[in-house]
């Protein structure tokens, strides 16, 4: 079974980063990729639920810390663990993500080498050794 994995992203060149480097994965994923906040929540009402959520925080419509708060407060929703992928590195989005109960915070590496080895370690945990609840 494919590793699920919602991206909210709304920079196509990071989208496309990213999936270029998810190819790389030892599990098989189906990464679902939406460009706003909106977007996202609409994507989480559907089944089956990703195993996985990568936000960026500054997203149109909807930003990642409001679909963030929807998530945490929604039973259905609730377990799916989120990783906040964004730009910044402000501990004023630190601490409102975590205040969220975001599950891990990264700020983007400028680097295409740094972002393949984040995005590794992203597999590895997430994919390979957590344990999580059956959704």
């Amino acid at each position: 079974m494919p590793f699920r994995v919602l991206l909210a992203e709304d920079n196509q060149a990071d989208a496309d980063l990213l999936a270029e480097c998810v190819e790389d994965w030892k599990r098989p994923v189906k990464l679902m990729h939406v460009l706003d906040g909106q977007q996202a929540i609409e994507q989480l009402r559907q089944r089956p639920v990703p195993d996985l959520v990568l936000l960026d925080l500054n997203m149109p419509l909807r930003g990642g810390l409001e679909v963030l708060e929807e998530m945490k407060n929604d039973p259905k929703l609730r377990l799916i663990p989120v990783i906040i992928l964004t730009s910044s590195a402000a501990p004023s989005d630190i601490r409102a993500a975590y205040e969220r109960h975001a599950n891990t915070f990264f700020q983007k590496p400028m680097d295409i080498d740094d972002y393949q080895d984040l995005l590794k370690l992203i597999e590895i945990y997430w994919s390979q050794r957590a344990q999580r609840p059956r959704l």
